[in-house]
């Protein structure tokens, strides 16, 4: 997930990029072992917006991270069932459910929420999980707020989770980050997942039986424009 500031710090643009979209010969999800140098050339080749920092955290951590903020209020618009919700530590899998409307929902609740991606009543691909993690991202943004509001709380906050993160953020970008985080409410916030509009999935055959998405325009031109104007 990419989230993007206009220049005048009025606008933020969230935008989610499909696990499959293949670019450059692979995956996208494939350049995360390179690091982040590598993911950042290929998302700003898909996007046009330059990448200037990153966050990267493994299940645990996010569910620490949602923990530590007393969790994440998510407005679930249908309820679903995922029957197959993968248990990583014998590979099975489990049921989860989610009701629909306003919920609360912890660290575990939360990445279950976003990870789901075989639930019914069409919650089941990654397009709907995208949105589902903007959802979570975007109340985190909220609790974030009312917790590390003002330039000492956010520094004792980023030395408390700076353990269960892996970021190149620096001390001036956290406070940067915390004042645009206070004017949440007052931002002008657009939710974008790259879906079949720019997208589509060509004959596996071509990509070796491979099940991949590939953008309609192959310059991302398209996309670049359609995502500029968000933050114009």
């Amino acid at each position: 997930m990419i989230l993007s500031l206009s220049q005048d710090r009025n606008k933020l643009l969230m935008t989610s990029i499909p696990r499959d979209l293949w670019i450059d010969g692979a995956r996208i999800n494939s350049f995360y072992s390179q690091g982040p140098t590598v993911l950042k050339q290929k998302l700003q080749k898909i996007t046009s917006f330059p990448i200037d920092r990153y966050i990267g955290l493994d299940f645990e951590d996010y569910k620490w991270l949602i923990d530590f903020f007393g969790g994440v209020d998510v407005n679930v618009d249908r309820a679903f069932t995922d029957t197959e919700y993968p248990v990583d530590w014998n590979g099975s899998f489990q049921t989860v459910t989610f009701e629909a409307g306003i919920q609360h929902l912890n660290g575990e609740r939360a990445l279950q929420f976003s990870r789901s991606r075989h639930g019914n009543n069409t919650e089941g691909n990654d397009f709907m999980r995208a949105l589902r993690q903007q959802k979570v991202i975007k109340s985190l943004a909220t609790s974030i707020s009312g917790k590390c509001g003002n330039p000492s709380n956010a520094l004792t906050c980023f030395g408390a989770i700076s353990a269960h993160v892996n970021t190149d953020l620096t001390t001036d970008d956290i406070t940067t980050w915390i004042e645009s985080v206070n004017r949440f409410g007052s931002l002008s916030v657009n939710q974008v997942v790259l879906d079949y509009d720019y997208l589509y999935n060509p004959p596996m055959a071509n990509y070796g039986g491979a099940w991949v998405i590939v953008p309609k325009d192959p310059s991302y031109k398209s996309i670049h424009n359609y995502l500029s104007n968000f933050l114009k």
